[in-house]
């Protein structure tokens, strides 16, 4: 996923919309001109991508949740998803969260939070920040923690004078264990 960008299901856009009788210019003047007609095709042609505020601006003037535009089933949601739901930037989340950016993306990708920042604080916090109660916040934490902790292999490729050494890593919760190194021509 991009950074800032919403997973957004251009169909149902299209549906909700459709639903309600409306044009793609009658939405765009219902959003204030935030999202432009043009916009909104690409958006429901599935060719462009959504940010956080137009999918919170969208979701207003459809008079439904940022979620039911979403292509993530809420069940599977994590933490970004709860992020731009509540059409918030990285950058405005992680300032309302007294954490830094950088700290904010890595809880996103890998569920692990600052050392400075216990998890029933951040819980409450994000909670009250992304409107959500605090199970649902404690559920997409554990979302993400889910996918970083199971089995993960990855390929790591170091260049050196036109060979690579090839490095198979294995992730086991937070510790990494070496399972294949060999040379090969790359």
């Amino acid at each position: 996923m991009v950074h800032g960008q919403v997973r957004l299901d251009g169909a149902k856009l299209r549906n909700f919309r459709l639903s309600q009788g409306l044009t793609l210019d009658r939405l765009a003047a219902l959003t204030g001109g935030v999202v432009p007609a043009r916009q909104l095709g690409e958006y429901e042609a599935g060719r462009r991508n959504c940010d956080p505020l137009r999918i919170a601006v969208l979701s207003l003037a459809l008079d439904i949740r940022p979620e039911d535009l979403s292509s993530v089933d809420c069940q599977q949601a994590g933490l970004a998803d709860l992020r731009h739901w509540a059409g918030l930037t990285a950058d405005e989340a992680s300032d309302r969260l007294g954490m830094s950016r950088w700290s904010l993306r890595r809880a996103e990708r890998t569920g692990r939070l600052p050392a400075s920042m216990p998890q029933a604080e951040f819980i409450t916090t994000a909670s009250a920040l992304y409107g959500r109660p605090k199970r649902t916040v404690e559920h997409a934490l554990r979302n993400v923690e889910n996918i970083n902790t199971s089995d993960h292999v990855s390929d790591l490729g170091l260049c050196s004078v036109g060979w690579r050494y090839r490095v198979i890593i294995i992730r086991y919760g937070t510790g990494f264990a070496s399972v294949n190194r060999g040379l090969f021509r790359g």
